[in-house]
């Protein structure tokens, strides 16, 4: 009886990360900081890991995250984990799973503090409980902050033993706890309920509260007992719909009883009875639960209601006969069709239509010849479906008197025709036709793309009609054909202007359209261009944009310095509309020439809105914006370039676009280009780019800002501050000297074995990328010792890694080796480590100091440094950690487990993932054992001696 909804898609099987520190000999809170660092999970695999990692905790380790949620904060993570777990603990083949969330959710009920997140745990106990989750649920019944959420639950789980719980605790209840009862068991229809809830109305009769909450469980329930008390109060809200809830109640107790005589005589007698207008919406709600609960007689219900006054009755009425109404039953409908008034047959007639009932096109037609418009309007389409034949020539008739509303029905009617009837129809009337009708057969000719009828309709552009006017103007570019080409371009030749111009030019372009050609469309506009006279041809500018060939723009540009200060504004504005951009150069070209400043800001307006169409490289736009930027004379303009350079992402982009960060006119318009430019590139790295971002994010401002500005700081997380050549990294002279060996200079990993396909070079930098897959990770390929050993790395937000020392390549590296932290033991999620956990420290072994990473984002550099049972470990310049392996460990380790590694003499140096990305380079060590052999080997060849 759960009544859990849930959509989830499962994309992917098993997941297998590059987590190789699978390890469950750490602590509860190390495992949960790194689940919860993993978490949201970006895909369905992720989420499966995640609640393969929950498992592994035990009832126990979940109570400790969960406990988590006392420590206030941002809690999103822990939701996250929590509710994700649920969903797969009550999938097919879980029940493991689900029980043990059942006992760790019950169990961390009463070790939460806020009752939010005690209601949070009890929604996911709704989720995977059964049985075993009401002993937790039960004693929180008497909770009234928690009341409302429990019985909730309990009825959601919906075994009887849970329902039976609800309804024990309701007898002592009061208050907010009874309310929350009697609804929980309405919610769960529980019938043994009934008695006690009709009781409770009964004694209670001024708690309109719990009155209304009463009657949805009585209804829910259905039990017959109910049915006086329901009746009665509906009837004393008169059987509407009002706040208290009883008519609504007592129609769903109505709807649950079982279909028979019983139940249709009382939604007879009661249909009978709603003959209120206030009663309007219960009255249809019943007729529809009638004509469900009484097939045999639905048919003649509904024609009843046909008979109705009330139109919007009589339209329920038909929706709910629609489904019923079929050609083998047409004749039954069909039949009372005399005893209704007109327009309850024009609304059957039109129901009929709808289903292709042939034989309602004799009353249709009969309606269609009536003296009221009204009703012949809302006929015309049924007649058109059922008998074009007829009623068309009808509708051509009245369009010789129509007025605009019937003009308007006439025309969608014509539109439903066949298009050749419907155009014979429409052009036969045309010359006798009303202005409106006139007008709707200009619509329909226009929609039907008549070419034969564009002589008709031109003339009507000049129409002191405005109505006429625009419905020509409006059809004719759907109806003209390239043909008509000689008719239409003395459209040009006017003195119109604006909108009326604008009109005439799109009927010419839609015509040149037709030409498939665009040469020969230009060849034809260029010969009407030429012979038009001088003050006819900026009429042509539009048109010529549209069409947009290279040979048009030669010729209006070629032109420019012949023509008037007029003319030329009128072709810069064409240009502004020029056909892909391929404008663009033209402008940039003009504005080297001595223009006034007016036309300077009109060249450079246009300029700028063909820059997003233009397919001109990205360089050159750049080149052209930058020296068109001093010749901008208004902030407007200026600041419409910035923008524009915003969607150019390249370095001189965004190093010119940032010279004006400081202006204090332009500034934000710099600043939403420069952020803009880097979100779009993300080869755009180094320092410089760092400092601009930080320097726009600081100067742009607006409530749309607040967006862009995450979206940089999410982008800068992983941006890197280095130069964007990546060089192959050298031991400095005096570590050559030293003795040091390079394992990673940035271009390979040569020196190293085991998963290089989550540990990548990119960039000149050791990346580490778990979602990319492989196993375990990565080692170097040979063993050492006694070593120093130097590296360089970044941290992500909550990043957890670790450097294995002494390790062999099977088994848990940080207790069969050691393991020196790396880690973001500052974030949240890492709140509450343990200290031999810190970054630095030997993990379970010795304690390293904290707060000497650098912030997120930049590199650290670190030493390790290890001889016998010595080690140091340096961070950014810091000694750490600096102790005796063996002393530290003399007494048991810090973390009470057992740890071989600590007694291995030498093994692999790797890098220890947790599923987070971070990044390494630089790295090189100092074999000193090397040293030391070759020390004793000399001594031994002297001894020989």
């Amino acid at each position: 009886m759960k009544k859990i909804i849930l959509s989830f898609i499962l994309a992917g099987a098993l997941f297998a990360p590059a987590i190789a520190q699978t390890d469950q000999q750490r602590t509860i809170p190390t495992r949960i900081a790194d689940l919860l660092a993993k978490t949201p999970a970006d895909d369905s695999a992720q989420l499966i890991y995640n609640a393969k990692e929950v498992v592994a905790l035990g009832a126990d380790g979940l109570v400790e995250m969960v406990k988590q949620l006392n420590q206030g904060g941002d809690k999103s993570r822990l939701h996250y984990a929590i509710s994700g777990f649920s969903f797969y603990a009550t999938q097919e083949g879980r029940e493991e799973w689900r029980s043990m969330a059942t006992t760790a959710y019950g169990k961390s009920l009463s070790q939460l503090t806020d009752p939010v997140d005690q209601q949070f745990i009890i929604t996911q106990l709704e989720m995977v409980g059964k049985n075993d989750a009401i002993p937790y649920l039960q004693g929180l019944l008497r909770n009234d902050r928690l009341v409302d959420a429990v019985s909730r639950s309990l009825a959601i789980i919906g075994t009887p033993e849970a329902l039976q719980t609800i309804h024990s605790a309701m007898g002592a209840a009061t208050g907010a706890s009874r309310l929350a009862h009697v609804k929980a068991l309405g919610y769960a229809a529980y019938p043994p309920a009934a008695p006690a809830i009709t009781q409770l109305l009964s004694s209670n009769p001024a708690d309109t509260v719990l009155q209304k909450a009463g009657y949805y469980a009585l209804a829910s329930i259905g039990d017959k007992a109910s049915e006086s008390l329901l009746a009665n109060s509906a009837r004393k809200e008169g059987f509407r719909y009002t706040n208290n809830g009883a008519t609504a109640a007592y129609l769903q107790w109505l709807g649950k009883q079982p279909d028979g005589n019983t139940t249709t005589k009382k939604l007879s007698g009661l249909l009978v009875s709603l003959q209120q207008p206030e009663q309007l919406a219960t009255r249809i709600a019943v007729l529809e639960m009638l004509t469900k609960k009484y097939p045999a007689g639905a048919q003649q219900v509904l024609l009843n209601a046909l008979k109705d006054k009330n139109i919007a009755y009589r339209q329920a009425a038909l929706r709910f006969a629609k489904p019923g109404i079929t050609a083998a039953n047409a004749s039954s409908w069909l039949k009372p069709l005399p005893t209704l008034a007109p327009a309850a047959k024009a609304e059957l007639v039109n129901a009929l239509a709808d289903k292709g009932i042939a034989a309602a096109a004799t009353p249709a037609l009969q309606l269609l010849q009536s003296k009221d418009a009204s009703l012949r309007g809302s006929i015309m389409n049924a007649a058109v479906k059922l008998a074009p034949e007829k009623a068309l020539p009808v509708l051509g008739k009245l369009l010789q008197t129509a007025d605009a509303t019937e003009a308007n029905a006439i025309r969608n009617a014509l539109l439903l025709a066949d298009g050749k009837a419907a155009v014979e129809t429409a052009t036969a009337a045309m010359a006798t036709a009303s202005p409106a009708g006139k007008t709707a057969i200009i619509t329909v000719l226009g929609e039907r793309a008549v070419s034969e009828q564009v002589p008709t309709v031109l003339p009507l552009l000049n129409n002191e009609s405005a109505e006429l006017k625009d419905a020509a103007a409006a059809a004719l570019p759907k109806m003209v054909v390239a043909d008509q080409l000689p008719q239409l371009f003395p459209l040009l030749a006017t003195t119109a202007s604006g909108n009326e111009l604008a009109r005439r030019q799109d009927i010419v372009t839609s015509a040149l359209k037709g030409i498939t050609d665009p040469n020969q469309q230009a060849s034809q506009l260029l010969a009407a261009y030429r012979s038009a006279g001088a003050e006819q041809q900026s009429n042509y500018y539009r048109v010529m944009a549209a069409i947009g060939t290279p040979s048009l723009l030669e010729e209006l540009s070629g032109g420019f310095d012949k023509a008037n200060p007029t003319a030329q504004q009128a072709m810069i504005q064409a240009m502004a509309n020029w056909k892909e951009g391929a404008a663009l150069e033209t402008l940039f070209n003009l504005s080297k020439k001595e223009l006034s400043p007016a036309l300077m800001n009109a060249v450079i307006g246009s300029f700028t809105r063909q820059l997003s169409n233009s397919k001109v490289a990205d360089e050159s736009k750049y080149s052209m914006i930058r020296e068109l930027m001093p010749k901008a004379t208004s902030v407007p303009m200026q600041a419409g370039l910035l923008r524009s350079l915003g969607n150019i992402p390249t370095y001189p982009s965004l190093y010119y676009t940032a010279e004006f960060l400081d202006n204090a006119s332009l500034k934000n318009a710099a600043a939403s280009s420069v952020m803009n430019i880097a979100l779009a590139n993300n080869q755009l790295k180094g320092e410089r780019v760092h400092t601009l971002l930080e320097k726009s994010m600081g100067t742009i401002s607006g409530d749309e800002s607040e967006y862009l500005k995450a979206a940089v700081r999410k982008h800068m997380a992983t941006l890197p501050k280095e130069d964007d050549i990546v060089k192959p990294f050298v031991l400095p002279e005096r570590e050559k000297q030293e003795g040091f060996k390079v394992l990673f200079d940035g271009s390979n990993l040569d020196e190293w074995i085991g998963n290089k396909t989550a540990y990548v070079v990119e960039d000149g930098k050791l990346a580490v990328y778990p979602k990319k897959g492989g196993d375990g990770n990565l080692f170097t390929k040979d063993q050492y010792s006694d070593f120093i050993y130097r590296f360089e790395f970044k941290l992500t937000p909550g990043a957890n890694n670790g450097v294995g020392i002494r390790a062999p390549l099977e088994g848990d590296a940080a207790y069969e080796g050691m393991e020196v932290q790396i880690l973001d033991n500052d974030a949240e999620i890492y709140r509450n480590l343990q200290p031999y956990q810190y970054h630095g420290s030997v993990y379970g072994v010795m304690t390293a100091k904290k707060g000497h990473l650098k912030p997120m984002g930049e590199w650290n550099e670190e030493e390790i440094s290890l001889i016998g049972n010595k080690i140091k470990v340096t961070l950014n310049g810091t000694v750490i950690l600096e102790g005796d392996l063996a002393e530290a460990s003399a007494n048991g380790t810090l973390d009470h487990r057992d740890h071989p590694g600590l007694k291995r003499k030498a093994g692999h140096i790797g890098f220890l993932g947790h599923g987070d990305t971070l990044y390494f380079r630089n790295i090189r060590i100092k074999d000193l054992s090397v040293k030391e052999d070759q020390s004793s080997k000399k001594k031994k060849k002297k001894k020989k001696k």
